[in-house]
């Protein structure tokens, strides 16, 4: 078994949990998320999707603090942990991240306004319970035109709902056009229908997250549009025709596809 904390000793365990489907009923079942954890000085990565932990992979401070949840405790309390399991085959009841949790400030740091679960186990019987956590320090809305024809423009707006707490930076996920003296007004124009989504920062370090639909609708084409010569006298007649799908109307209020003018 290679030595903890590290890259290759995470993946064994990932290897072990997935081969074993006795393991998966820990925690309250499938979840899918994104996890980090803090061991002293180094950092991991750790991916679930349903039942199974798809990666794990050492990373760094700055990319496991957009993760969904990280678990940060010393070195020395990750170690009473994990050779307690090994000792035991499961936890001790005061040696669970809950418990350390309860006995710590910083231990387990919820970085997302999301709901979290709980599982308790003694054995024989397990309870669960979940907390949803809410933020009353940052709130946004997103307002702009959802609907627009190709090629046009939408203006996508963040509107800061807690005004009291100013908003410091908005990451969006692409590279777009700004309006103004900070990123909380933005051009778009989509070739296609998508998402755009941005996450805001705001004085006290708060992060959420928003997003908004912009629908491209096609505009209507004219296959094919001719006159029956292109060059006639003053008082001749020229038919002017067209083919097209989509409703149409000619500058003179026609409404067929074909007709005469007399010149």
């Amino acid at each position: 078994m290679p030595l903890f904390p590290s890259e290759e000793w995470f993946v064994a365990v990932k290897n072990q949990y997935n081969e074993n489907p006795d393991l998966h009923s820990g925690g309250g079942g499938a979840c899918d998320t994104l996890a980090g954890l803090e061991i002293a000085d180094r950092f991991y990565r750790i991916e679930f999707a349903g039942h199974e932990c798809v990666e794990v992979k050492e990373s760094t401070k700055s990319d496991i603090d957009d993760l969904d949840f990280v678990i940060a405790m010393s070195e020395e309390i990750w170690r009473e942990m994990v050779e307690d399991i090994q000792k035991n085959g499961k936890a001790s009841a005061l040696l669970t991240l809950n418990s350390f949790d309860l006995s710590s400030e910083d231990s387990i740091k919820a970085i997302q306004v999301m709901t979290y679960f709980v599982r308790a186990d003694n054995g024989n019987c397990f309870s669960s319970d979940s907390v949803s956590i809410k933020s009353e320090n940052i709130d946004i809305s997103l307002d702009g035109d959802n609907s627009i024809c190709f090629g046009d423009s939408s203006l996508i707006i963040v509107n800061n709902l807690v005004p009291a707490n100013p908003i410091q930076s908005y990451n969006w996920n692409e590279s777009i056009s700004s309006f103004g003296a900070d990123s909380s007004q933005v051009y778009v124009i989509p070739e296609f229908s998508k998402y755009y989504e941005v996450e805001v920062i705001n004085n006290l370090g708060c992060k959420i997250n928003d997003s908004i639909y912009v629908e491209v609708i096609q505009r209507p084409t004219i296959d094919s549009l001719w006159v029956s010569d292109s060059i006639i006298f003053y008082g001749q007649e020229v038919t002017l025709s067209l083919l097209t799908d989509f409703p149409y109307s000619w500058s003179n209020n026609n409404q067929n596809k074909s007709f005469t003018l007399n010149l």
